[in-house]
């Protein structure tokens, strides 16, 4: 995304040969573009003047779909597959932060790490595996959730705030997490998922 001279949020898109596009879904007065799959969907969130803030989805030729969970006062969608899932979080009174994961049919399914105040989904797969972190227990904590549901949490040894930020169709995830002096360290959680199983997995999402 980019300021204006007024210090309104666009998003733009960048051609091979240069070319740059600027684009705002409708009814946007700032928006905010947090990933892009290898389809040229891209996907992000707008404000439209009011508390309300939806996510979008901005399909490669422009079209514009925008979606929220059920009572979402803000909607932060933060990674999206080759597929269109789509995952991010959300909150209904500032108070309390939900994980979502939205299908590529547009149906929504909430989640929270285990006594969660916020979770926070940042990365999906193409096995449609989500990587992010949340607040619980008074700490920071990573979390892997698998396409059946299943969350399971994991911190690196020694680690006070844990926070994933991408994984791979593996099952590899990346990140930082802070150690008890309060230095930041990057981390990488390494799965056993076939890599030939992997490979197919990312070709069939790329077809059309």
């Amino acid at each position: 995304m980019y300021n204006d001279a007024n210090q309104v949020s666009h998003g733009f898109i960048r051609s091979e040969d240069g070319a740059i596009q600027s684009f705002d879904p409708p009814g946007s007065i700032a928006t905010f573009v947090t990933a892009m799959n290898v389809k040229g969907g891209i996907i992000g969130y707008y404000s439209n003047g009011g508390y309300d803030q939806p996510g979008f989805l901005r399909s490669r030729d422009g079209h514009y779909t925008t979606f929220e969970p059920p009572q979402a006062l803000q909607t932060f969608p933060a990674g999206i597959n080759h597929g269109g899932e789509i995952v991010g979080s959300y909150d209904i009174d500032f108070f309390k932060v939900h994980g979502f994961v939205r299908d590529r049919d547009g149906e929504i399914i909430i989640f929270d790490g285990p006594n969660a105040v916020g979770t926070f989904p940042e990365s999906v797969n193409a096995a449609g595996v989500i990587t992010g972190d949340y607040l619980g227990n008074g700490a920071q904590h990573g979390f892997v959730r698998d396409r059946d549901g299943e969350l399971t949490t994991f911190d690196p040894t020694g680690s006070t705030r844990t926070g994933p930020r991408a994984i791979n169709c593996r099952g590899t995830i990346t990140g930082y997490y802070d150690d008890v002096k309060g230095l930041e360290h990057g981390f990488l959680r390494r799965s056993d998922h076939d890599e030939e199983e992997c490979q197919q997995r990312t070709e069939d999402e790329q077809q059309p």
